[in-house]
Formats: structure tokens, C-alpha cells, sequence
């Protein structure tokens, strides 16, 4: 049974100044905008016309019928000829009926409503049914097609969506987040993606397998893990790439799981989301608020989650969790924020096994947490490669260029009975970066379950095989290689550096005290005050202690010195970490001699074993002014002699 419909009004009725019923009224019907009379009819058949003026009854009553083709002005006067206020009336029209007109679809479903000569709108109607109420986004009606679906051949299956909603075009949000089930969706997004416009993806769990990116794509959702893209079983090769350009896409808002073995899916991809590898992602694109996650590879070579190749590429904020890592290379590039949580790292071509890698760019803040940390395919974590993961990279590969970070953050979880963290450095400057950057280095370390904590072997950094920083924590909380650095002048820890050495300021004193020599360090304000620059002096004391002598090879040092038993005119530094002998910075003087005897000191460096260890040591020449020829410090310092040197030295 259908619903009973409200009827129009079936007799034009009007009324005088009063309110009263117009009786004998006359109503003048003309051409819409003109003073032409045109007919008007008692009944819709339009056999005999009305007379013109039409002569209301009693009741101020008439029956009219217009023209649906014509266009009407009406004018209402009195019996007398007086014009009814409100009247002339112009661009009258008749009430669309169903014996005039049907609001079935034709060939381009469109029907104009009106007539001819006046067309008041263009309504899309989609099949001939009525149109659909959509109780959970409360839309009623129809989009029509626009210029760009049809360009592209779109196939539409719910016109209650607005154009690029991929709810339009049949894509189902019913993916569990394991990918162990849902809809592939990848033909179908893959086809609206190529449609010139912004395509979006509301909150909902998207199966698919592979997507590929057009040039000039617009790929927008609701938010990381709001929007989310669930790789299927039995996805494999490359996530998420382009075809064959990628220099104006614009993605942002969404998430992609990959789904690799901690999810008990069987995922097994090669490659994850990469653009820009042919044409590079450039300066009309923009992504941001875009997080790939579940990557881990069980290849020891395996891959980036992220692989962005850009040239003068902006990025918002860029999230991977669980994956190889993410690299951003190309040239000039920016972005405002990189995260990267439980990252395996992958293997570069070069050698090196980074979390994050990065070319000639620019990054506002990053952080790297757990590096070489990820779970494996049972769900427990594992730790890549020991000491050959490098969390951050810069340069390798090709043409680093200039690297230059705002802020970053590393943090460390605890050793676990299983897993021992190890690192040889934290940041590799390989031999592409021409330049670079790191302001605001902090590092942060879990508390110790026993098992103590990540420890990395050689300095914070290595830049083209010179070490830079400080070294390994002792205690939760020790965060000796913080500060800033940069290609050929740091501030690390709060003491400037230069070519990541850093600036060094002491006094020593040595004195023979019953024929034995003893000896203290200092502040530059004298040998008996404690200072805080003379840190790379491993051990360094104001207190007297008694300086060693004997065979370098086997005699440590004692209070950060021992006199050479090779050089015995040489006093060597406990500087713990290798120096560059071409790179020295140093000059040091005596402010005190009462041995009566004239003699000068040079700085050295050389290659020495210590008590086992043979590496480049800092120390201090005693010499003959005249000759040059050292002097031994033995003989200088006789009974009851001392000497005070003034040393300012850059060490690593």
C-alpha cells in the first residue's frame, strides 16, 4: 500500500484590503515580464481557456490552470480596477505533476525542473526508487556525478556518498587488524585513487594487499589508527609505492600494518611504503600523520618501513613502529617530526645497519626509542645484530648533503635475561653528509632489572671513522654524550668542542718528594683546586699521589698520569679514548720552576702501549730550551723541586 500524498491547492481564492473574500475581483494573467495576456484554464486538459481577466466569484474564488510551458505575471485588481497590494506577481510557474512530467532517470540521470524557458535546478535521482536515508551519517538523497568520475570511468555503487568518499564506490571497512580477514579492497582503491581528486577514507579497518600511489593522488583519513590499512594474508612484494611519480602526492591522516611475523599473519613483503624511487616526491606533495607499523623482516638483510626519495619534499610527521626503520634521501627535504619505536634496522649497501637513515635534509625533532629492538614472529622481542645496528645514519648511500636535526631523543630499554643492548655508536656521519647538524642530543635509559643497561662500545658518534662524545652510562641517569654537534665545532655536555674534541683547561704539578715524584691536578686556578675541565682525564685528582714510572706496557696510570719509562721526559695523559695526532689542539707552559734549571714543555701525540692498551695518548715534553732535546723529569725534579705546567689541550 502506498502513503497518501498532501494535495496542492485546488481553487485560487483572494481577498481585499479588509480581509474580505474579492468578490468580483479581476485577475489578469500575462507573459512573464511583459504586459502580454497569455490563457490560463479552468482544468488541467487546457481544452477552453479562462476568460482574461478571470472574474472571481462571490468568494474571491476562480479555477486555475497554467501553462506548463509559459512562464506567467499576474495581476489582481478590484471590481473597480484598483490594484490588489502585493500584485503584480512575475516568473509564475505551474506545479510539477505527474501527468506533466516523471522523475524517472534518463540517459545521464538528470531531470530539469521547470520548464523551458526557466530552469530552476538539476537534481540527480539515481535508479528510479526513492532515495535512501543513511541513519548513521544522516544522509538523504543522491551525489551526482561529477566531471572527474566520469572522466575516469568511475563506478559508482552508493550515491548517498559525496564524491571521493570511498564509501561511494564500494570499498568496505571490515578488516580484523591481524589482516587474518576482511575485504580486499586494493582493485578498487587503486582505481579511486586514479580519479583527479581528494579521496577520502573515514575511520575503519581497510583490507588490502598492494596500493600504488598515482602522481598528483590525494589520499586523506581520519587519523593514524583511526584510518587504518590492513595488509591481508598473503600479501607480498611492495607495500605501498607509486607509479612511477610521486612528485605532487598529497597522503595524510592514516595508518598501514603490515602485518609481518609478529602478527601470525603470513605477510611477506619486500618493501614497504616507498615513493620516489623513479620521479622523486617534490615541493606540490605533502605527507603527514602517516604511520607504518608490523614490518619486521625475517631476512637479516630486511627493510624500511618508510622509504621517502625527495626533491625539496615536505613532511609533517612520520611514524614507524615494529619495521625496518625509515629513511627520508633524495635532496632538501623537510620534516617536522620522525618516530621510530622497536625498529630492526635493515642493511645498507654501504655496510651499515641503520634505524633511521637520512640525506640532505632537515628534521625538526626525532625521536629513536629501542632501536634494533622488534618482535618476532612468537611475539617475544629480539634484538638485530648486536652492535651492528646504528640507530641514525646520515649520508650513506649516495650524496648526503647537509643533515640537520632540531632535536633528538634516544631511549634505551633495560637488558633483559635474553637480550643484551649493545651499540658500537649511536650516529654514524657517513661519507656523503658534507655537513650536518644535531642540536639538543638526550639520552634516556630504563632503570637496570639486573640485567644492567644498552652500552655502546665506542663513542656517541662516528663520523667518517673519528670517533665523537662520550661514551656508555655507569648508572641510570648518566647522560654523558648529550649536547650539540656539528660538522667541525660541538657543544657536548656543556663544553664546547671542536671536531668532537672537547675544549680542556688544567693545571698539573709535579714535585720529587724524598727522591719520589708525586703529582696533582687541578683547576686553571691552581694545582690544589678542584675544577670541572679536565673530564677526558681519566682518574684526574688535586691530591697528590705518587706518579708511576715503570714500563709503559704493563704500569697504569695513576691520578690521570705516569711519565714514560720509552720517553722518560714524557708525560703521558689518561685519556681513555684515541686521539688524532693531526688534529691536535694544545699548548701548555710552565708557570712554575724552582729547580734552577731553564726548561720549556711541547705538547705531543703518539701511538703508545699502556698497561696493554696501544692507542694515540696526549702528553707533555720536557725540554731543553736551547737544544730542544727533552729532559727527563726525574732529573729535573731533584729532591724537593717542583714544576707547575698550565695546560688548555682539546681531547676527545
Amino acid at each position: 500500500m502506498t502513503n497518501a500524498q498532501l494535495a496542492p491547492t485546488p481553487i485560487f481564492r483572494a481577498f481585499d484590503n479588509s480581509g474580505a473574500p474579492l468578490a468580483g475581483g479581476l485577475l489578469y494573467t500575462y507573459a512573464a515580464g511583459t504586459t502580454t495576456p497569455i490563457a490560463s484554464y479552468p482544468s488541467s486538459s487546457e481544452a477552453v481557456p479562462n476568460s482574461n481577466p478571470i472574474v472571481l466569484n462571490y468568494r474571491g474564488e476562480c479555477a486555475l490552470w497554467l501553462d506548463p510551458s509559459q512562464s506567467y505575471k499576474l495581476l489582481l485588481t478590484d471590481s473597480q480596477g484598483n490594484t490588489i497590494p502585493g500584485y503584480p506577481v512575475d516568473n509564475i510557474t505551474g506545479i510539477l505533476s505527474g501527468s506533466v512530467g516523471t522523475l524517472l532517470p534518463n540517459t545521464t540521470n538528470f531531470y530539469t525542473l521547470g520548464n523551458s524557458s526557466l530552469t530552476w535546478a538539476q537534481v540527480w535521482v539515481g535508479s528510479p526508487a526513492a532515495p535512501v536515508y543513511n541513519a548513521t551519517y544522516g544522509i538523504v538523497g543522491y551525489y551526482g556525478l561529477t566531471a572527474a568520475e566520469i572522466a575516469a570511468s568511475a563506478t559508482v555503487v552508493n550515491y548517498c556518498y559525496a564524491p571521493g568518499d570511498v564509501r561511494r564506490y564500494g570499498v568496505v571497512a571490515d578488516a580484523t587488524v591481524n589482516g587474518l580477514s576482511g575485504t580486499d579492497n586494493s582493485t578498487i582503491i587503486n582505481a579511486i585513487l586514479a580519479i583527479d581528486q581528494k579521496t577520502y577514507f573515514p575511520t575503519g579497518n581497510y583490507g588490502f594487499k598492494n596500493l600504488i600511489i598515482p602522481n598528483g593522488a590525494c589520499l586523506v583519513g581520519d587519523g593514524i589508527n583511526l584510518t587504518n590499512f590492513i595488509a591481508l594474508s598473503g600479501a607480498s612484494g611492495t607495500m605501498v609505492t607509486d607509479n612511477g611519480s610521486a612528485a605532487k602526492t598529497i597522503i595524510k591522516n592514516c595508518s598501514f600494518f603490515g602485518n609481518g611475523p609478529s602478527s601470525g599473519n603470513n605477510t611477506s613483503y619486500t618493501a614497504g611504503f616507498t615513493l620516489g624511487k623513479t620521479i622523486q616526491f617534490g615541493t606540490e606533495g605533502y605527507i603527514d600523520q602517516v604511520q607504518v607499523r608490523d614490518l619486521p623482516s625475517s631476512n637479516a638483510a630486511g627493510f624500511p618501513g618508510i622509504t621517502i626519495t625527495g626533491n625539496v619534499g615536505e613532511m609533517g610527521s612520520l611514524y614507524v613502529l615494529n619495521t625496518g626503520g625509515i629513511e627520508i634521501i633524495g635532496s632538501a627535504n623537510m620534516v617536522q617530526y620522525i618516530e621510530s619505536v622497536a625498529s630492526q634496522g635493515w642493511l645498507l649497501g654501504s655496510g651499515q645497519v641503520p634505524c633511521v637513515n637520512l640525506q640532505d635534509c632537515t628534521v625538526a625533532a626525532m625521536e629513536i626509542e629501542a632501536p634494533g629492538q622488534y618482535t618476532t614472529a612468537g611475539g617475544s622481542t629480539a634484538h638485530f645484530s648486536g652492535s651492528t645496528t646504528v640507530p641514525l645514519v646520515m649520508g650513506a648511500g649516495g650524496s648526503g648533503g647537509n643533515v640537520s636535526i632540531g632535536s633528538i631523543y634516544f631511549a634505551f630499554a633495560a637488558n633483559t635475561a635474553s637480550i643484551t643492548l649493545s651499540y658500537d655508536h649511536l650516529i654514524e656521519v657517513a661519507g656523503g653528509a658534507t655537513t650536518y647538524s644535531l642540536d639538543n642530543i638526550k639520552i634516556y635509559y630504563a632503570a637496570s632489572t639486573g640485567h644492567g643497561q644498552a652500552a655502546f662500545t665506542g663513542l656517541i658518534m662516528d663520523a667518517n671513522s673519528i670517533y665523537y662524545g662520550g661514551g656508555s652510562p655507569t648508572t641510570t641517569g648518566t647522560h654523558a654524550p648529550e649536547g650539540n654537534y656539528a660538522s667541525g665545532m660541538d657543544l657536548i655536555s656543556g663544553n664546547f668542542a671542536l671536531q668532537g674534541q672537547q675544549l680542556q683547561q688544567f693545571t698539573i704539578e709535579l714535585t720529587a718528594a724524598a727522591s719520589v715524584i708525586e703529582h696533582r691536578i687541578g683547576s686553571a686556578g691552581g694545582p690544589t683546586i678542584a675544577g670541572s675541565y679536565y673530564s677526558k682525564i681519566v682518574g684526574a685528582s688535586n691530591s697528590y699521589i705518587n706518579t708511576p714510572t715503570g714500563t709503559d706496557s704493563s704500569t697504569a696510570f695513576a691520578n690521570g698520569a705516569k711519565i714514560g719509562s720509552a720517553s722518560a721526559s714524557t708525560l703521558w695523559f689518561n685519556t681513555a679514548n684515541p686521539q688524532i695526532s693531526a688534529q691536535m689542539l694544545a699548548q701548555c707552559r710552565i708557570t712554575y720552576d724552582n729547580s734552577g734549571t731553564a726548561h720549556e714543555v711541547i705538547p705531543v701525540m703518539s701511538s703508545l702501549n699502556i698497561n696493554g692498551t696501544t692507542q694515540v695518548w696526549f702528553g707533555i715534553q720536557l725540554v731543553n730550551p736551547t737544544t730542544w732535546a727533552g729532559v727527563n723529569w726525574a732529573t729535573a725534579l731533584s729532591t724537593s723541586n717542583s714544576i707547575i705546567l698550565s695546560v688548555q689541550v682539546y681531547l676527545r
